[in-house]
């Protein structure tokens, strides 16, 4: 709206309009949106009909809706057009209709700039689809102030409170305002009154991953502005500025990192470090068991020391004879989500691969990993 009106400050400057007084409502102008059903007003007249009455021959007239772009319209008219000429002080109505197949599309709004700091044009309406009974209202946002670092939200939802299983999700910007945004009431199911307590959210998720590469944890970044329904603009009403974001939150949806899996022998037991990372408190135990012949041997530990990451532990019980050993490291964070790593190795030493692989329990998914001598392995990416 605001690029709309300084191309057409700038044409009339070119034209040679005359200088004109702070007391003129110089170019009144309002969005209008398509309906549920996809009709669009473009290529009707919009009646403007001023209040209270002058007196003279112009207190109604007709306005061109163009595309905006289509399905989207427009309609523009200007202060010369009523007589006595329109004033910041006076009221209009817009009454917009358009008939389809025998049925008349509807939308009626009204405005006056001294309701706020001169403001000249309405806010966005929608046409009213006829044949259903909860009824179009627009309630919109004329311009979000986003922290650069974050950026704009990329889910933009309204919902009555009374209603709250049917989210409206929020139109626009278009490319002609990149920060206007409308959310249409018709577009759920419960009938909605003057006074109905309302919410909208504006939320962006932004992914925080580890230096080689794996997610982290989430982050939530949301502004949730509640207000009432008010009908004292017929069909629709608005807010000038909403800030983004209000506020955020933590999400930990990922299962631990298990890599960096090494062992070292000594005599009768051995150690065995993995590194383990999340952005939760992790819980891990070791399951190992030892075979050699026809024996085994089958236990648990869980750490004897955790620095920096990387978790200790102690394997007991490894006879002379050469043997193997199966290790399962599960680690399991304070939310539930889980992994387990799967490490094998010889008590003596054969110069053959060790292999392992990891599990990512939560996503019934498999992770493939090569472990090749004492080199440190890297999970494979899904």
């Amino acid at each position: 709206m605001r690029l709309l009106k300084k191309l057409l400050l700038g044409l009339s400057l070119v034209i040679g309009y005359p200088k004109l007084s702070n007391s003129w409502w110089e170019q009144p102008i309002q969005v209008v949106r398509p309906s549920i059903d996809s009709v669009s007003p473009v290529d009707t007249l919009a009646l403007l009909v001023r209040r209270p009455v002058q007196g003279g021959w112009g207190d109604t007239c007709p306005a061109p809706i163009m595309a905006y772009p289509y399905p989207t319209a427009v309609w523009v008219s200007y202060y010369q057009n009523f007589s006595p000429w329109l004033k910041l002080s006076d009221t209009l109505y817009a009454i917009i209709e358009k008939e389809v197949d025998g049925k008349i599309y509807r939308a009626k709004s009204k405005w006056c700039p001294q309701l706020d700091n001169n403001i000249d044009y309405f806010w966005d309406v929608y046409l009213d689809k006829p044949d259903k009974q909860v009824k179009a209202f627009a309630v919109d946002i004329d311009d979000i102030n986003y922290n650069p670092s974050i950026g704009m939200p990329d889910s933009m939802y309204l919902w009555l409170k009374k209603n709250p299983s049917q989210k409206i999700k929020g139109e626009g910007p278009h490319i002609y305002d990149p920060y206007m945004v409308a959310f249409n009431l018709e577009k759920q199911d419960s009938i909605w009154h003057h006074g109905d307590s309302a919410r909208i959210n504006l939320e962006k998720i932004l992914t925080f991953y580890t230096p080689d590469g794996y997610p982290f944890y989430d982050k939530r970044y949301f502004t949730n502005k509640d207000f009432a329904i008010d009908t004292f603009l017929i069909g629709c009403m608005g807010f000038r500025v909403v800030n983004f974001p209000q506020d955020s939150n933590i999400q930990d949806l990922y299962s631990p990192i298990i890599d960096s899996i090494s062992h070292n022998l000594n005599d009768g037991y051995a150690t065995l470090k993995a590194r383990i990372r999340d952005y939760s408190n992790v819980y891990d135990t070791l399951f190992y068991e030892i075979k050699w012949q026809d024996s085994s041997l089958i236990d648990t530990t869980t750490p004897d020391s955790i620095i920096n990451n990387y978790h200790y532990y102690k394997i007991s019980g490894i006879p002379q004879a050469q043997c193997t050993v199966k290790c399962n490291i599960k680690a399991k964070d304070v939310y539930g989500n889980s992994s387990n790593a799967y490490y094998e190795f010889y008590a003596h030493w054969t110069k053959a691969k060790e292999k392992t692989y990891v599990i990512d329990e939560k996503n019934s998914k498999k992770v493939k990993v090569l472990y090749l001598g004492n080199k440190d392995y890297k999970r494979l990416k899904k």
